[in-house]
């Protein structure tokens, strides 16, 4: 499973979920209640809500967060975090998430890589501790 694909199944389920939030709000609007029914005008304390909720452009209009880390930032955003998140939860075994790392977040370099990350372990020190490992 790919970050896209996720991505994807994600967006396709916030919609739905949005469509069935908005609906709700639809049908529980109190103004198509009978005149003698509108108790709500006396108790309310503000504008009953419009049904225009799109959580997925909630989550990916939402600002992002800066991180430092030895002198290093990083900005990440809401929407890359959940889909790694599920990403990573769909990894099932220890081996596929360490692989992950493995590949991914280490390297025989001692800055960064292309994406900005710094790297201060060495890929060839986890090869030898992995193979000596019981």
């Amino acid at each position: 499973m790919s970050f896209e694909n996720i991505e994807k199944k994600l967006k396709e389920h916030l919609d739905s979920v949005s469509a069935n939030i908005n609906t709700v709000i639809i049908n529980a609007d109190p103004s198509s209640l009978p005149e003698e029914d509108k108790i709500y005008k006396k108790l309310s304390t503000g504008a009953y809500p419009e049904a225009n909720i799109d959580l997925y452009t909630s989550l990916k209009n939402k600002s992002t967060e800066i991180f430092t880390l030895d002198n290093q930032s990083k900005e990440i955003s809401y929407l890359d975090t959940l889909i790694f998140a599920i990403y990573w939860n769909n990894l099932k075994t220890v081996s596929e998430k360490y692989k992950f790392v493995f590949q991914n977040y280490l390297s025989n370099q001692f800055e960064g890589n292309e994406y900005g990350f710094h790297l201060p372990k060495s890929k060839k020190s986890y090869e030898a501790n992995y193979l000596v490992a019981p």
